[in-house]
C-alpha cells in the first residue's frame, strides 16, 4: 500500500480520519503492521493511508476558528502521523481499537489545540 503525503487537511479533518501520531520509519511496516491488526479485529482494511508532519498539523488548525492554539498544544515540526478515512470500515470496532492502541481521531486533534482555555 502506497502511502500519500498531504499538507492540505481539509478532507482529514471533515471525515475525522483515523490518526496515529510518531509513526516510525519505514513507514510501510506501520502500515502493514495495522492492516494486520485492523484485519484480525475485523474493521477492515483502510482504502487509503496518509503521511503529514507535525508543521503540516499546526498549520492547518491555526485556520480552524476555534479559540486560540496554546504554545504547548503545538506538534513537533517534524513528527510525523499516518491517517486514513473510516471509509468502508467497521467504525464501532475501530473506536475500540483506537482506544486500545491510544491513536485519536483527526477532528478531536485539532479541536483539542483550538478549545479556548478558561
Amino acid at each position: 500500500m502506497k502511502v500519500l503525503y498531504s499538507d492540505d487537511l481539509a478532507d482529514a479533518y471533515r471525515g475525522s480520519y483515523y490518526t496515529l501520531c510518531g509513526a516510525g520509519l519505514p513507514l510501510e511496516e506501520w502500515v502493514s503492521g495495522y492492516e494486520r491488526l485492523l484485519g484480525e479485529r475485523e474493521i477492515g482494511k483502510p482504502v487509503e493511508w496518509f503521511q503529514t508532519t507535525g508543521e503540516a498539523v499546526n498549520a492547518y488548525a491555526a485556520t480552524v476558528k476555534r479559540g486560540p492554539i496554546l504554545l504547548n498544544d503545538r506538534f513537533k515540526p517534524d513528527l510525523t502521523l499516518l491517517m486514513f478515512p473510516l471509509t468502508d470500515l467497521h467504525v464501532g470496532h475501530l473506536a475500540m481499537f483506537k482506544i486500545i492502541m491510544q491513536d485519536r481521531w483527526f477532528e478531536d486533534i485539532i479541536d483539542d489545540m483550538r478549545v479556548a482555555r478558561g
